[in-house]
């Protein structure tokens, strides 16, 4: 299988929920968790306190990225001195996974292939199975499909292994968006409704979630509107319930296209506009520009043309900067359509 661009991402990059950094750590993490673990850092030093700094910053990247990568960029420069390659392999790892949510795929590519030669020398390091399957996640965000694969089968194998199976389930949603990339959406489907019953009998509300979103993002790639909706909306309920402020973007993505695809413009505005806000906080720019291209749209077939065109402008030229072809081509088509309602025809053919 030959690598993909990364202007093949068009659907698959937008919406598709991280699980990369998900799968290493517990994610049912509340503020005063963290407060907890911030209280117990100044009785900790040396190894122990580096990892509490790490722990710290990894657990805040659902509540606070700013606090994320505050903790565990100082988690690294103390691990970088204090000469612990495991340690610092695992730090690397935690940085990689913020550069993946942040969009720096390339630059998180070369952070994990530093955890993997730091970790790869100590014998049955955990960690290199978490380096394997957030790299995989890495790779399929540049398009680079079939390095995907093999660092997600790598991880799975480990897993397998290990009889961990609650990151088999995790793994193999990994592998799920991996098809669904190059269209064979029955094998996505399939491994997606596997993984969800795994994640039931392990009465894992935070991966249900994941999974009942992947499902809406699936169904909406195939114009399955009406069935990606329920989805969605499950996947903002489970999401809430334990606490998930800033993922919830994802649910609100596809619940927002879904709503576009019934014609319920004035919901999809809303859900829409959320997700925005949230993925402004949360740094995602291929997921901004992802909403604002969808948001114009919405706001052309209602009539909102000024808002539309300022919307649209604003993500063909976040597409251009980034040099996203797809997207180009895309919001390109979208700003056409809003100054021909515009009656701005000279813009429309430009």
């Amino acid at each position: 299988m030959m690598p993909l661009t990364k202007h093949l991402r068009l659907l698959t990059i937008a919406s598709f929920l991280m699980l990369s950094g998900f799968c290493a750590l517990a994610q049912h993490t509340t503020q005063a968790t963290i407060d907890a673990l911030k209280d117990s850092l100044a009785l900790k030093s040396g190894k122990q306190r580096i990892e509490f700094l790490g722990d710290i910053g990894f657990k805040y990247r659902t509540i606070n990225r700013d606090s994320a990568w505050h903790y565990v960029r100082l988690a690294y420069q103390e691990a970088e001195a204090f000469g612990d390659k495991d340690l610092q392999g695992r730090i690397s790892m935690n940085l990689a996974i913020l550069k993946t949510e942040a969009g720096d795929y390339e630059d998180a590519i070369k952070s994990y292939k530093l955890a993997m030669n730091l970790v790869d020398s100590t014998n049955g390091s955990q960690t290199l199975s978490f380096v394997y399957h957030n790299m995989a996640n890495a790779y399929e965000r540049t398009g680079v499909i079939d390095t995907a694969i093999y660092y997600s089968l790598k991880a799975l194998r480990r897993y397998e292994i290990a009889n961990d199976s609650q990151r088999i389930a995790s793994v193999k949603l990994n592998i799920d968006s991996q098809y669904r990339t190059i269209k064979e959406y029955e094998l996505s489907e399939k491994v997606n409704l596997e993984s969800l019953e795994m994640y039931r009998a392990l009465g894992d509300v935070f991966f249900q979630a994941a999974i009942e979103n992947n499902l809406a993002l699936l169904y909406n790639e195939q114009d399955r509107f009406s069935e990606a909706l329920p989805h969605a909306e499950e996947s903002l309920k489970l999401w809430e319930s334990v606490g998930q402020r800033l993922v919830v973007a994802y649910s609100y993505t596809n619940l927002g296209i879904a709503q576009k695809g019934l014609d319920q413009l004035n919901k999809a505005e809303t859900s829409l506009k959320n997700a925005l806000a949230l993925q402004q906080e949360r740094g995602d720019k291929y997921e901004i520009i992802f909403l604002k291209m969808h948001l114009a749209d919405v706001l052309n077939r209602r009539g909102s043309y000024a808002e539309a065109a300022s919307l649209g402008l604003e993500a063909y030229q976040g597409a251009v900067a980034d040099d996203l072809l797809t997207f180009q081509q895309k919001t390109a088509l979208t700003l056409s359509r809003i100054y021909e309602n515009q009656r701005n025809y000279k813009d429309a053919l430009a």
